[in-house]
């Protein structure tokens, strides 16, 4: 790994966005995501008979919120407001679960350092996430004395009521980059560790400049796959200027 191009995005960036699961905090550590998955399903299944139904990753909670409304559709034949009204149940019940999961989320390891750099710096700094905005508010407002609060503030920006608008759409990346007042002049950073994250930034426009975070051999191919350049295996990486 040696001095590369993240150095001089990182140096000269105004604005900085963070995906917040994975380059902020674990938040499934003590909560894990596949028993959120099994909840929402249970969830799901007191409603309707799911015999039959099939979603590509049972054990990602996202990726069934995401795909609900068109497995309940396709398969089952609902009508587009009965999925609706499932979607929602769902949709509520991943918030709690999240909320529950945000009061035992570790830190990832660089990030408290990371984030007092940028601020030091003067970068605006705002949270763009699949993850609903009240989870990320309950984990920052647990926080003392890492800066986390006041860095990002009301700069919170996660998932929309529709499940369409999460990442890979640029919907959340879109309107922090409103609520940052940033311009075609600003210099935007993302960093993020998943292909979505990658393609919202690149929808996005404004010229976001994008760095993977990717601190296993599966995340660098995922990435590498989905055509992102720069790549940090870890945050302190990315203070010393560092990429692969």
């Amino acid at each position: 790994m040696t001095p590369g191009p993240a150095s001089e995005l990182f140096q000269g960036a105004t604005h900085v966005l963070f995906d917040f699961d994975g380059p902020l905090v674990d938040l499934f550590a003590g909560h894990g995501a596949p028993g959120i998955a099994a909840t929402l399903l249970e969830k799901i299944r007191a409603e309707v008979e799911l015999a039959g139904t099939e979603f590509p990753d049972a054990t990602d909670p996202h990726r069934i919120v995401a795909e609900l409304h068109g497995v309940l559709t396709r398969c089952l034949l609902l009508s587009d407001e009965q999925a609706s009204r499932l979607v929602d149940i769902a949709q509520r019940a991943l918030v709690a679960e999240e909320r529950i999961a945000a009061k035992s989320a570790a830190v990832t390891a660089g990030a408290a350092a990371l984030v007092d750099e940028l601020r030091r710096l003067g970068c605006g700094l705002a949270i763009t996430s699949n993850n609903s905005a009240e989870a990320i508010h309950d984990f920052l407002a647990g926080r003392s004395g890492d800066g986390f609060r006041e860095a990002f503030g009301r700069h919170v920006y996660g998932r929309a009521p529709e499940p369409y608008l999460m990442k890979p759409h640029p919907s959340c990346v879109r309107l922090a980059l409103a609520g940052l007042g940033c311009t075609a002049e600003s210099r935007i950073l993302m960093i993020g560790d998943s292909a979505s994250d990658f393609k919202a930034a690149t929808a996005a426009e404004l010229g976001i400049q994008f760095v993977g975070y990717a601190p296993n051999r599966r995340k660098i191919d995922l990435l590498r796959a989905s055509g992102v350049d720069h790549l940090v295996e870890s945050l302190h990486d990315l203070l010393r200027g560092r990429s692969f």
